[in-house]
């Protein structure tokens, strides 16, 4: 008959047993999740049960990024409205960015990102500066896209982990772990307030009212543009564009969709001979459309505006990348000039030595009195 300890040895093995697969299948930290599969054949005598396990794949935290030193870091293309174009490096600079998004370390999650402050994303900016050989510029899309990525982040959160019907004490118990105790304890009070829930309730709504489905993925704007740019071999309209990020093959994902890209092609049939559907606010596009919002420039992606594109006087972000790739040329002239007159300097320093030299071969030599004494 077994003892009494070897029952509470074998109830603490299961219940070790119980908490790491708890822990496995139970947060998102995880680095593999087991699935079960249970297919059962009934029988008389006996229940059979087929249990499969399902890789997936568990957080990025980019550790070869972390790695790179300051001789190998990683360029990036961007392009002219400050967006990253190259795909592969693309991909890697956005998934660190993200991997340090979602670090309460670097991007406070309850903040809303106009709050979090200046020295915080400097710090942010110096660390991909330490990694990544970035154009000058690019800082106002860096910044925005990490203001994005932490709002995706703190919605995940919530849609995962935060219950309303649950009493404070056991939402916080509900804690993720790569949430920060002290982060976590703030937004639950903030999603707990009335003005918060009106304002999530007004969100989701207006988010039901978006009925067009992309087809691009993943994918920004600015990558898919330039692969539609170089099918083209030349740069799309904003209907081309339209109609390659919400249709396949030319089939649209959904009905709204399918009648933007019908109307579309019927008014550009009718345009004359030879215009060009240039954008802007008087396009095919925007008139089936409508006018663009809060001043941006619809498909051309994030940080872009109507006055980058087709205004008369570009936005302060535009603006301040001129600058500063000015000052860069600047500067790099100022440098090659300096080069320049050293090598100005030097040359005439050689040809006066070398004419000196010559002076001094060519002088006749004084003559020399020996005397008979000195004989």
């Amino acid at each position: 008959m077994p003892s009494r300890k070897d029952k509470s040895a074998r109830k603490g093995k299961s219940a070790r047993k119980d908490k790491g697969a708890r822990t496995r299948s139970g947060n998102d930290n995880q680095q593999v999740e087991d699935v079960l599969h249970m297919e059962s054949n009934h029988s008389d005598d006996d229940e059979v049960q087929v249990i499969q396990r399902k890789r997936v794949r568990g957080p990025t935290f980019m550790p070869k990024v972390w790695t790179v030193c300051d001789e190998e870091r990683i360029s990036v293309s961007f392009n002219e409205y400050g967006q990253p174009i190259d795909k592969k490096t693309t991909s890697t600079l956005t998934h660190f960015m993200g991997s340090l998004a979602r670090s309460g370390k670097y991007c406070p999650l309850h903040k809303p990102w106009p709050k979090v402050g200046s020295a915080k994303k400097k710090i942010l900016l110096d660390v991909l500066n330490d990694k990544f050989d970035l154009p000058m510029g690019c800082d106002d899309w860096i910044l925005k896209s990490f203001g994005k990525k932490v709002r995706n982040w703190r919605a995940r959160v919530k849609k995962d982990y935060y219950d309303p019907s649950l009493p404070y004490r056991e939402q916080i118990k509900s804690m993720p772990k790569r949430v920060r105790a002290v982060q976590w304890k703030k937004l639950v009070k903030n999603w707990n307030k009335e003005n918060s829930k009106r304002v999530s309730e007004k969100n989701k709504a207006n988010r039901e009212k978006k009925k067009m489905v992309q087809v691009t993925g993943k994918k920004s704007y600015a990558l898919k543009r330039e692969e539609v740019k170089e099918s083209l071999g030349r740069e799309p309209t904003r209907r081309e564009f339209f109609r390659a990020c919400f249709s396949t093959d030319g089939i649209a994902k959904n009905e709204e969709a399918a009648n933007a890209i019908d109307q579309m092609e019927a008014l550009s049939s009718q345009l004359p001979e030879g215009a060009t559907d240039e954008p802007g606010p008087q396009d095919v596009y925007s008139k089936v459309m409508g006018k663009d919002n809060n001043g941006l420039a619809d498909l051309y992606g994030l940080g872009v505006r109507a006055s980058d594109v087709w205004g008369v006087v570009p936005s302060r972000a535009a603006r301040s990348r001129d600058k500063l790739m000015y000052k860069s040329r600047c500067d790099q002239l100022s440098c090659e000039l300096a080069q320049l007159k050293a090598r100005d300097s030097q040359r005439k320093g050689l040809s006066e030595n070398a004419s000196s030299g010559t002076n001094v071969v060519n002088e006749p030599q004084p003559l020399r009195v020996v005397r008979e004494d000195d004989a």
